[in-house]
């Protein structure tokens, strides 16, 4: 056959990737690696600098990624960590108060707009406002203002992650890069968020009628079931039939504890509670009193005054199986014979058996040595006759064991 192309390749402890890997060197990197220096001398804005000799007016910047420093390096970044000790510094006394400004001019503006008499409502609804940077996470921590309040006193939990934030050079720096990527791509955003503000809208709809379903049921049982109560619970178990199989009561229903119970399903059924009503022809036609009515039924019955059908009961004048069976039972029969007949019918035929035996032995050896045997013969052929006889009976006692005869008979209980 021709051959069109040919190739092969192999594997060797040279080339593959653990093998390059390996090839590389680590090398110490600078310790400026992932920080900028930014300068905090004069920030602007009547602010305060960073003026301590050891920091030079100078923050450590940090990012993403960053070099690994020696100990002593570390060291050294301690004391652009806690630049801020004793807190807070004048810088951030000096920039909380820029960033309170434009709360504490609205509050001024509306004093004097109300004030002035002359001027124009509309203004002195939506004054003007004065535009100061922002405080980044305003919405997402509902506050208005950082540090201090109106009254100059020192706001509760003035160190948490919005005064961190928004007083910290360092990362108000990387909330404006953030706040800048969020201009640039607001559109896509909006979209974002409009597309699950539509599966919020379903959301909060279904919540309402949940609500709705919940306030609705609360109200009906106030109105409908709370009432009942004083109905009796044999009342409350005629009118909440057609519910029962839908209630949870100790892990099961209560349609199935009521037919686990004396109580059977006829007696909250449909067609008895139309026959039993106030105005139907049964209850008019029937001597109906205080305690003995429709309404008292179901107690009456799981009380067992009252039941389905009577007990079966066997008339005094007719003769049962039993009794012909005590009848046609010899009198010398015992009852352990009884038993054991019953119980191991093969016996009836042990008798048979060694008549047969002895037979065939007088037949082997002779009428001499087995003339003995033909007594035995026929001995074992009657009591055969008298054991199958026995056990031909026609009563409940034929082909029933001991406890099985005890238990049809009702001499023995059995829980």
């Amino acid at each position: 056959m021709p051959i069109y192309h040919r190739w092969y390749f192999r594997t060797g402890s040279r080339g593959d990737f653990e093998y390059l890997v390996r090839l590389l060197e680590p090398r110490p990197a600078d310790e400026r690696v992932g920080r900028r220096d930014i300068d905090v001398q004069r920030p602007g804005s009547n602010i305060a600098g960073l003026n301590e000799p050891e920091l030079e007016g100078v923050l450590k910047l940090g990012g993403a990624l960053l070099a690994p420093l020696s100990d002593a390096a570390e060291q050294e970044l301690v004391k652009w960590e806690e630049w801020d000790e004793p807190y807070p510094h004048d810088f951030q006394v000096d920039l909380a108060q820029f960033l309170n400004l434009p709360e504490d001019y609205a509050v001024q503006a509306a004093e004097v707009a109300n004030q002035n008499t002359d001027l124009d409502p509309a203004i002195k609804s939506d004054p003007d406002p004065l535009i100061t940077p922002p405080i980044y996470g305003r919405w997402h921590a509902l506050t208005s203002r950082v540090l201090r309040d109106a009254d100059g006193n020192d706001l509760p939990n003035n160190r948490n992650w919005v005064h961190e934030l928004n007083l910290d050079p360092r990362w108000r720096s990387a909330a404006g890069f953030g706040t800048d990527v969020v201009i640039a791509n607001q559109e896509e955003y909006m979209d974002a968020a409009w597309d699950q503000v539509g599966s919020l809208l379903e959301a909060n709809r279904q919540i309402r009628l949940a609500q709705l379903a919940m306030q609705a049921s609360v109200y009906w049982y106030e109105k409908q079931l709370k009432p009942m109560q004083t109905l009796g619970n044999a009342r409350v178990m005629l009118i909440t039939a057609p519910v029962q199989k839908r209630v949870i009561n100790q892990g099961v229903t209560v349609f199935h504890q009521a037919r686990q119970s004396s109580v059977t399903q006829a007696v909250t059924s449909a067609s008895l509670r139309r026959m039993l009503r106030p105005r139907a022809r049964l209850s008019r036609y029937s001597n109906f009193d205080e305690t003995i009515n429709a309404t008292t039924l179901i107690d009456r019955v799981n009380a067992g005054d009252v039941t389905a059908a009577p007990p079966n009961t066997v008339p005094p004048d007719l003769q049962t199986v039993e009794d012909a069976a005590e009848e046609m039972r010899p009198d010398t029969l015992p009852d352990e014979l009884l038993d054991i007949l019953t119980d191991k019918p093969w016996l009836r035929f042990l008798p048979l058996v060694l008549a047969i035996i002895l037979l065939l032995l007088l037949l082997l050896f002779g009428a001499g040595v087995g003339l003995w045997a033909i007594g035995a013969v026929a001995i074992g052929g009657l009591v055969y006759l008298c054991l199958y006889s026995w056990t031909r009976i026609p009563s409940p006692y034929r082909r029933r064991s001991a406890w099985q005869r005890s238990y049809c008979t009702g001499s023995r209980s059995f829980s």
